[in-house]
């Protein structure tokens, strides 16, 4: 089905939202725009200040061009600067252990009341995911890495991680290698960079 958007809770402060537009993909989810908030930094460029669920070769703080649509939207148009950030994606495997997490109450990474996705910061940060369901148990696992990260919602609990220049790239890489291994979940590479490919 096309026409369909993945929207993401504003942040805190004067923001703007960047979107993105792809062709989805064949037994994905049925979205083609992915909207995307960002810090203007001139007229026709911005920050990116999310992690993408959808659109790939794009990381948090990349620098992007954008032009203004008749609509008012601000269409992104390509990237200018690589944060050296990358993108990646996991999900639990439903019948593996970490899909099977008990989430004990409303759902703690869940989507927001604003219908929007929720948000848990870097461990080094003092944000965590709390304990309870499929993301929350994703998360957990990757927690010694410092990652910071959305999910798309409780009912699709969809882990994306801002992976910075300066993580544990190897580490990061044998945890995902082990955890897909092992059953627990699915994951892919939304935006690697050079650093990500050869650790």
């Amino acid at each position: 089905m096309l026409g369909m958007s993945v929207e993401h809770d504003q942040p805190g402060g004067d923001r703007i939202k960047i979107w993105f537009r792809f062709v989805p993909r064949d037994g994905w989810l049925p979205h083609d725009t992915e909207g995307l908030w960002a810090t203007r930094l001139t007229p026709d460029t911005a920050r990116i200040d999310n992690v993408p669920f959808l659109q790939d070769g794009v990381a948090q703080d990349d620098v992007v061009a954008f032009r203004t649509g008749s609509d008012g939207r601000h269409w992104a148009t390509g990237r200018v600067t690589a944060s050296g950030h990358c993108v990646v994606r996991v999900i639990a495997v439903p019948g593996g252990p970490l899909g099977r997490a008990e989430t004990g109450g409303p759902a703690p990474i869940g989507r927001a009341a604003s219908g929007g996705s929720a948000t848990f910061g870097r461990a080094a940060s003092g944000g965590s995911a709390p304990a309870g369901g499929p993301a929350a148990a994703v998360h957990g696992a990757f927690v010694r890495f410092g990652l910071g990260g959305e999910v798309f919602s409780s009912e699709f609990p969809l882990v994306a991680f801002d992976v910075p220049a300066d993580a544990d790239l190897g580490g990061i890489k044998r945890q995902l290698d082990e955890g897909a291994e092992q059953g627990w979940w699915h994951y892919e590479v939304g935006c690697g960079t050079d650093a990500w490919w050869s650790a």
